[in-house]
């Protein structure tokens, strides 16, 4: 009964997070457009605002009562203890290479999607937001049709991982190569496969560590995410505004090619892992104790 809450939870908070990505592009682009851009991140500011204002009066307390008086303590803090779990374990050392590379590429390039095609192509700031909205939408089809019909034809995390990559790596790269708006949404069906990736991988790190350290792994993911949303939008229009002064092959479309490229050095990495996951590292005989950090897995 847990385990069907638990599964259900994280679905609806899947379903809203993909909800969120599809909507957000096309809606602050409209209202860009109608309004303008100050009012636009004035708006999205309120909308954060009211979200924590929900957070911090509307949700309950999940900490149980007798974990809510231990000191707080630096080695344990956010990211940083999360980080120990996934060094100190082979597989999941493996599959946290993939994600951070598979982050960094697909963040770095959907930062540079609007410059693109919004100065090739002469899109308006609507037709703009679409091709955002519809790169998003198409990872949520195939976070919702894709992934089921791949483990309902008995494919194993490894292959679906792979999949997802070589999926991944040739829709970034053919965005470099498009001459036309319209293709640009054609082009943005090749990101399919990213909501299955970010997915998969994610169920596969909090699997191999079991319930006991769920909370620790889903940390160290969202901290790969902050550390791959502060670093890829510096790089990749970096490397697209100096794709600008001519001399570079490919032209403007180098970014693309880049983020490609880091996509398949990951699938080089997944074609390293085992079929499927280790059995959870759950039980107290699974850890070693390392002074100060608590239990840590033994790398297999």
């Amino acid at each position: 009964e847990n385990v069907g809450r638990l599964r259900a939870a994280f679905a609806l908070m899947e379903g809203v997070i993909w909800v969120g990505y599809v909507a957000g592009p096309t809606l602050g682009h409209l209202c860009a457009a109608s309004l303008s851009y100050s009012a636009t991140f004035f708006l999205a500011s309120i909308a954060l605002f009211s979200a924590a204002l929900l957070a911090l009066f509307g949700l309950p307390e999940t900490l149980p009562p007798q974990n809510r008086s231990k000191p707080f303590e630096w080695k344990r803090a956010y990211p940083f203890y999360g980080f120990i779990y996934l060094l100190e374990h082979t597989y999941a050392r493996k599959l946290a290479a993939i994600v951070f590379l598979v982050l960094t590429g697909a963040i770095g390039s959907t930062a540079i999607v609007p410059l693109y095609v919004k100065k090739h192509f002469a899109m308006s700031t609507v037709e703009v937001g679409l091709v955002q909205s519809v790169i998003f939408g198409m990872g949520a089809i195939g976070l919702l049709v894709v992934l089921p019909a791949l483990r309902r034809c008995g494919a194993s995390v490894k292959r679906v991982i792979m999949i997802s990559l070589l999926g991944t790596s040739i829709g970034t790269g053919c965005f470099g190569f498009i001459n036309a708006g319209w293709q640009a949404f054609v082009v943005s069906c090749g990101f399919l496969m990213s909501g299955v990736l970010f997915s998969v991988g994610r169920a596969a790190l909090t699997r191999t560590f079991g319930k006991r350290h769920r909370g620790t792994t889903l940390a160290a993911y969202g901290s790969m995410e902050v550390l791959a949303a502060a670093l890829s939008p510096l790089i990749f229009p970096t490397i697209y505004a100096r794709s600008q002064r001519g001399g570079v092959p490919l032209g403007s479309g180098m970014a693309f090619v880049v983020a490609a490229s880091i996509c398949a050095v990951a699938l080089l990495v997944a074609s390293l892992l085992p079929d499927d996951p280790p059995p959870p590292c759950s039980t107290d005989s699974s850890y070693e104790r390392v002074e100060g950090l608590g239990p840590i897995p033994v790398t297999p």
